[in-house]
């Protein structure tokens, strides 16, 4: 499989709110980035692509099929998230083994492929004969990333699983190589509210979404760049200076006062002269300063 594409995508919650409205975009082999808070969308959007949920429309075409044509086997889709989907009071080895039964593994295959994907992922041999609610969460990932390693899908569907880990740096380092290990020869998908990952996994395409609306597509650097909103500063930018002012203008021109001193713009670089006498947010970035609109948070001067 060479393209995942999802089109004009909207799906619900149970309570009837928009999870993910309107969202376009496609993934191929390697990793994308699907980028967003809580609450942003970004577990209804892999469960719908995995078949979990349904749509209210649009649709997800594997290659160019569309979902809605192949059973939920035939997207040969693995789905990696938070609660794991795990038998809670079976071991680890368990958990292990029941796909591999269900596609009618051999025993001695079965083995094998469970000994290569647990060293794969450093799960250690002595915790597969713990039940899985007395592994620690940094143990039960590593259990979810083993099983994923025990067959071969065509797309690999990462929920946000390290968000609650007692030290997610530390644990992320963990998977990272995991992640890109997986997307050699597949598409991966990798939920996480974090910017900095979508950085370290390469950043060559990031969704960026926010109550399931999608804000930006692009790669890590064309964002960073370019925020066109409060919102991508806060997440790409966070060490940024900002500071709140008014968009003056006198018989010189346009200027703002921040950052402790008084600076003329470019009347050619501002949006719309609606902004002048408004209040502004203005943010300093390596290249220099840009403006957003303080009641839309949209950006309004670059320069």
């Amino acid at each position: 499989m060479k393209r995942l594409t999802v089109k004009n995508l909207n799906v619900k919650y149970r309570y009837g709110a928009l999870a993910v409205s309107d969202l376009t975009f496609f993934a191929e082999k390697g990793v994308t980035c699907i980028l967003g808070a809580e609450e942003s969308g970004k577990t209804s959007l892999l469960k719908a692509i995995a078949g979990l949920i349904k749509p209210i429309s649009g649709e997800v075409y594997f290659d160019e099929t569309p979902s809605e044509q192949l059973r939920l086997r035939d997207r040969n889709v693995c789905l990696i998230y938070e609660d794991g989907g795990f038998f809670e009071r079976k071991t680890a080895l368990y958990n292990l083994q029941y796909p591999l039964k269900v596609r009618k593994t051999t025993e001695m295959d079965m083995a094998q492929a469970i000994e290569a994907a647990t060293e794969i992922v450093g799960f250690k041999p002595e915790d597969l004969n713990t039940p899985v609610n007395k592994l620690t969460k940094e143990k039960r990932v590593l259990l979810g990333y083993a099983r994923a390693f025990l067959r071969k899908a065509d797309v690999y569907l990462i929920d946000d699983v390290i968000k609650d880990a007692t030290d997610r740096d530390a644990l992320f380092l963990q998977i990272k190589p995991l992640v890109e290990r997986l997307a050699d020869n597949s598409i991966v998908l990798y939920a996480t509210d974090r910017a900095s990952e979508c950085e370290a996994l390469g950043g060559k395409k990031i969704v960026f979404l926010n109550y399931g609306i999608p804000i930006r597509q692009g790669t890590y650097a064309e964002i960073k760049e370019n925020p066109t909103d409060l919102m991508t500063v806060e997440k790409f930018l966070p060490e940024a200076e900002r500071e709140g002012t008014v968009l003056f203008t006198d018989k010189n021109g346009i200027y703002i006062e921040a950052f402790g001193k008084k600076s003329y713009l470019s009347q050619e670089k501002l949006l719309s002269d609606i902004f002048l006498n408004k209040e502004v947010v203005v943010v300093k970035t390596g290249d220099g300063i840009k403006v957003f609109d303080q009641k839309s948070e949209r950006l309004i001067y670059f320069g």
